[in-house]
């Protein structure tokens, strides 16, 4: 049974509904493969100014929140990390880099959309197996090489 944390949403005509996400247990120390794609799977790189925007915040990441980044690749419609919080703030670490990317480079504003930049919450994965670090490492580097392999690459 897992823990859940219930929210309530009010709608404009200020009616309240229910919206219940189980509770990111963050392990400190533990490594996570996080992923999050555009919303409605749209592309959140358009541009390489886009990629070295998100890789700054990457870059940052470490001294604001003590999160590690073991491994990363940017896809056209997505992004997958390895990474390792030292303490229980993973979340707070993703939604800074994601909202910072959003609103510091003006992406909406830069390439004239409108909305959320992001499709909901991320996804973050303990690995418990630490055998297992380098595999997922490997999937993460693989996986443009694999996208472009299916044709399945935006660019193409």
């Amino acid at each position: 049974m897992g823990s859940h944390l219930e929210l309530r949403h009010v709608t404009r005509a200020g009616h309240a509904r229910g919206i219940v996400w189980p509770l990111r247990v963050v392990v400190p120390g533990g490594r996570y493969h996080v992923v999050n794609r555009g919303n409605r799977r749209e592309r959140i790189f358009l541009t390489d100014d886009d990629r070295r925007g998100f890789l700054e915040r990457l870059a940052e990441m470490p001294g604001r929140f003590r999160v590690e980044v073991h491994a990363f690749v940017l896809m056209d419609n997505h992004y997958h990390l390895l990474v390792q919080p030292s303490q229980r703030n993973l979340s707070r670490a993703i939604q800074w880099v994601q909202l910072s990317y959003s609103f510091s480079l003006r992406f909406n504003w830069a390439h004239r959309t409108s909305g959320h930049v992001f499709q909901g919450r991320f996804k973050a994965v303990l690995i418990q197996d630490q055998g297992r670090v380098a595999e997922v490492a490997r999937y993460l580097h693989l996986n443009p090489v694999r996208i472009a392999g299916l044709g399945l690459s935006k660019s193409d």
